[in-house]
């Protein structure tokens, strides 16, 4: 893997060799995920309303722009980009946020 002092890295530059994963303690998720999580991977979560994907205001995620460790109630106060399928492109780049679930 290469070194990049925890800093997010463009995604030609991510090295998808083999990496150690952290088993969850949930099989099924970790057996989605190829045996647990990698360190440093963001896993998006989707799916229908009321399977329980709900987070807390206080979670903290990593904002690509300032690589700050922020609660997600930031992300509802301050215009900030995510990375987002662009539909005309079919290609996942850096777009504006353009609504927040209270």
């Amino acid at each position: 893997m290469r070194e990049h002092g925890g800093r997010p890295q463009p995604y030609d530059l991510v090295d998808v060799g083999e990496v150690e994963r952290i088993p969850s303690g949930i099989g099924e998720f970790d057996r989605v995920l190829g045996g647990g999580i990698v360190p440093g991977s963001m896993v998006l979560i989707g799916g229908e309303p009321g399977i329980g994907k709900c987070i807390s205001g206080s979670t903290r995620l990593l904002d690509p722009g300032s690589g700050a460790w922020l609660p997600i109630t930031e992300w509802a106060n301050t215009a900030r980009r995510v990375v987002s399928l662009d539909e005309a492109t079919r290609t996942l780049r850096p777009q504006p946020a353009v609504a927040f679930h209270d």
